[in-house]
């Protein structure tokens, strides 16, 4: 199961949830959901406004479910388009041997919730898969390469991006 599958399952679980909780309940997650590293930015704000328009409805169960529902439809939409928009950190990757790696996935959300929202973040993208991919695969194949890139690029690059989006 992929990365963005889990988170997926992660945020369908929480949300079916959410429309019979009680509104203390529903504030109580509210909170957890901002602190939460299963669920990335774009992910966090809809379950927030969410359980926001969940709490507007009071009592109404048919309301809620209906929420549920409707947010679930948008939920499965924004995966497909993260699906789509989704490249691998190539030397990241090369570095630490697997797009699973926790210090990849920081990198890769960074790039995907910060750097993409900018122009400059995005030329910056741009420019990176240009000139990464032949690196990367030079990188993949020496181990003296993968350990030197890991400790004085990818962790560096880890440590401030995870501070910047609270996740060290």
């Amino acid at each position: 199961m992929s990365e963005l599958d889990e988170r997926l399952k992660f945020a369908r679980t929480l949300v079916i949830g959410l429309a019979t909780a009680p509104d203390d309940k529903l504030r109580s997650a509210r909170d957890a959901i901002e602190s939460s590293p299963d669920l990335n930015y774009e992910m966090k704000r809809a379950v927030i406004r969410l359980i926001d328009a969940i709490l507007a409805t009071g009592s109404n169960a048919q309301a809620r479910s209906a929420l549920v529902g409707q947010f679930l439809q948008a939920l499965d939409e924004l995966a497909t388009e993260e699906r789509k928009k989704k490249k691998p950190c190539f030397i990241a990757t090369a570095a630490c041997g697997t797009a699973a790696h926790d210090d990849v996935r920081v990198l890769r959300d960074f790039r995907d919730e910060v750097l993409r929202a900018s122009f400059l973040g995005r030329a910056f993208i741009g420019a990176y898969e240009l000139v990464s991919p032949p690196l990367a695969s030079l990188i993949a194949v020496r181990p003296w390469a993968r350990g030197m890139v890991r400790r004085l690029v990818v962790s560096p690059a880890r440590r401030i991006v995870g501070r910047f989006l609270r996740r060290v």
